[in-house]
């Protein structure tokens, strides 16, 4: 195949350029089976370790939380009707084990009883009796059975994002695994004759440069839950760029980012290669930096073209492909 210097056919808006690319990837998720099945999938993980993972489905809680009424205060549990009588100034004797119990914070209320009284408001003569001065009344420093969660109730609604405050609402709901979205899987592919491997801590000669961009965008992917993998930079040769295409697509990625190589140089051979593998939606975005952005649909799934210029990296993949890997992930934009 013959190679030549790229033309941009028509200079999109942003907004426009990214519904384009969401559109088409919903018409093909929605109307073919075999390309829904490469899109991310549910798998199940541990709650405590899902922490900015996405639920695939609603979640129900299993227990109750507390499991029965509980002494939400170290004292005494009674009965309050028992107490009624108490004044301040004419204390009312109980006695532990009969009409007053000991209790600590969290232990179950024993049977008959619906208040606690705080340890600071009771007197203790050492002989078994327990004086009060003002009344209990009914549930009383008690927590009482299913008072934070209640057993099958909606705990959390699908494609809710995890947050650490709800491993404990998971936890104390007997919920030990969650159903969440596969993390979308990400591959990142540098390019450029002249671009050296940071992982070689090279000595950069004149006209060559260390390769990083991929660093920045594989950690901007990974803030979006992505699982990211990156090959060694691919030199500007149209087969071996192919080949890594290729060779991304078979590994299951669900999106594929070039780096470099969208431009119209007479060496920016990524438009032409998406092309002849798929559908080119998107080739120069209405922005400065950022122009040279290309996005393109290869076996149903996204495949972008991130400018060399680092600036210009970094607008393609926040306007441009964030909400496609939002929309991949589950997650809002």
């Amino acid at each position: 195949m013959s190679f030549k210097r790229n033309v941009y056919l028509k200079i999109l808006p942003l907004p426009e350029a990214v519904v384009k690319v969401l559109d088409a990837l919903a018409d093909r998720s929605a109307g073919q089976d075999d390309v829904r099945a490469l899109l991310p999938g549910r798998e199940f993980c541990p709650a405590q370790e899902a922490v900015g993972r996405v639920l695939h489905e609603a979640v129900h809680a299993r227990y109750s939380s507390p499991t029965c009424h509980a002494a939400a205060m170290d004292g005494f549990a009674v009965r309050a009707a028992d107490t009624f009588a108490a004044r301040e100034g004419e204390p009312l004797l109980l006695r532990e084990g009969e009409t007053c119990f000991a209790v600590n914070t969290g232990q179950p209320l024993p049977a008959n009883c619906d208040a606690v009284i705080m340890i600071e408001h009771v007197a203790v003569d050492g002989r078994g009796g327990v004086s009060v001065e003002a009344p209990a009344f009914p549930w009383q420093h008690v927590r009482r059975i299913g008072e934070d969660i209640v057993a099958t109730e909606l705990l959390f609604p699908r494609n809710h994002q995890i947050r650490p405050c709800d491993v404990g609402a998971l936890l104390s709901g007997g919920i030990w695994e969650v159903p969440v979205w596969e993390q979308p899987l990400v591959r990142i592919i540098p390019t450029g004759d002249e671009v050296l491997d940071f992982e070689q801590r090279p000595d950069p000669g004149r006209g060559q440069v260390v390769e990083s961009n991929s660093q920045v965008l594989a950690a901007m992917a990974r803030e979006l839950g992505c699982r990211v993998e990156r090959v060694k930079p691919v030199p500007d040769q149209p087969d071996r760029l192919r080949a890594a295409l290729l060779d991304s697509l078979d590994a299951g990625a669900h999106a594929v980012i070039f780096c470099a190589g969208s431009s119209a140089g007479s060496k920016d051979y990524t438009r032409s290669i998406l092309e002849s593998e798929g559908e080119i939606l998107v080739h120069g975005i209405a922005a400065m930096p950022g122009k040279p952005s290309l996005a393109a649909i290869c076996r149903g799934r996204p495949v972008f073209g991130a400018p060399g210029y680092p600036v210009s990296s970094l607008i393609c993949f926040e306007e441009l492909i964030t909400p496609v890997i939002c929309l991949l992930a589950h997650r809002p934009l």
